[in-house]
């Protein structure tokens, strides 16, 4: 799912919450969505690709400007 359709079902509230958590690959850090579904979806590219962002900060900043409110940050160790 890219940003703006994201930021759209967040606003028509299909979407929960995002979670930022560390890649699998360990290069960063990924985007899910909990949608009211259920169902989990990463953030993708306009391409499809799954996006990866290299600080937290910027992960954030990105749902931030998406008007995405709630936020979650799990790190698993």
């Amino acid at each position: 799912m890219d940003i703006d359709s994201a930021a759209e079902e967040y606003h028509k509230k299909t979407i929960s919450e995002a979670i930022i958590e560390p890649s699998p690959d360990g290069n960063g850090w990924h985007i899910l969505f909990h949608k009211t579904d259920g169902e989990i979806v990463a953030l993708t590219a306009h391409g499809g690709t799954e996006k990866l962002y290299h600080t937290l900060d910027h992960a954030t900043d990105v749902l931030q400007s998406a008007g995405i409110k709630k936020i979650r940050v799990e790190e698993h160790f």
